[in-house]
């Protein structure tokens, strides 16, 4: 049960979130146009959601969330993915922080979408001071592991129970999408390396 002041909280503030998704999520889509972007897409964190995270404890209030605004920039490519996250820089956002790649050991499976979190341009939060300290987190990923996202969205963290075999498995599918967007990205070099492996049919050409 979300507690009565949350609700009347979130109900204020709201409309200001709204604002800023709008505006945030316009600039991003002017600043990649360029570069193909397969979607970007938006979204308000709810009263309920919020409940859950201050609930872990790491939060004091509402106002100490970065993500109550989302976006998720998809790109084909974990090299456009750069393109997109260094444009996103570029702009009149105000960046705040940046999450990049973490550690990772060998043998383990591990995959964290890079993150900025910004703020709106100075001129909209001058204009609009109800905006100050209104923050919104940016992902960046890729097609493949998008759509291991939407595959997996009742599978693992968000899932009914916390199910360790559930998180192994969906951070094994994790590697494996992370290993084939190295392919991708490196196709043309790896397509020379399988022509040489086996006998092309007739009909086709074969890269040198």
């Amino acid at each position: 049960m979300i507690p009565g002041h949350l609700i009347s909280v979130y109900g204020v503030l709201e409309p200001s979130l709204k604002r800023v998704e709008e505006s945030v999520i316009g600039l991003i889509r002017a600043e990649i146009i360029d570069l193909n972007a397969l979607s970007v897409t938006s979204r308000l964190k709810s009263a309920e959601s919020i409940y859950q995270k201050l609930q872990t404890g790491r939060y004091d209030s509402v106002g100490a969330l970065d993500d109550l605004v989302g976006v998720t920039v998809v790109m084909r490519t974990r090299s456009a993915v750069t393109a997109a996250i260094e444009a996103v820089k570029a702009s009149a956002l105000q960046l705040i922080r940046e999450h990049g790649s973490t550690v990772v050991s060998p043998s383990d499976f591990k995959y964290r979408e890079p993150k900025l979190i910004v703020a709106p341009t100075s001129g909209l939060v001058s204009r609009h001071p109800e905006l100050v300290g209104l923050l919104v987190e940016v992902q960046f990923t890729t097609a493949l592991q998008h759509a291991l996202d939407v595959a997996t969205h009742d599978f693992d963290y968000k899932g009914r129970d916390y199910e360790w075999g559930k998180f192994r498995l969906v951070a094994q599918l994790r590697g494996m999408l992370e290993l084939v967007d190295n392919m991708i990205d490196n196709l043309e070099k790896s397509v020379p390396l399988v022509s040489q492996a086996t006998d092309v049919p007739e009909g086709f050409e074969v890269a040198t």
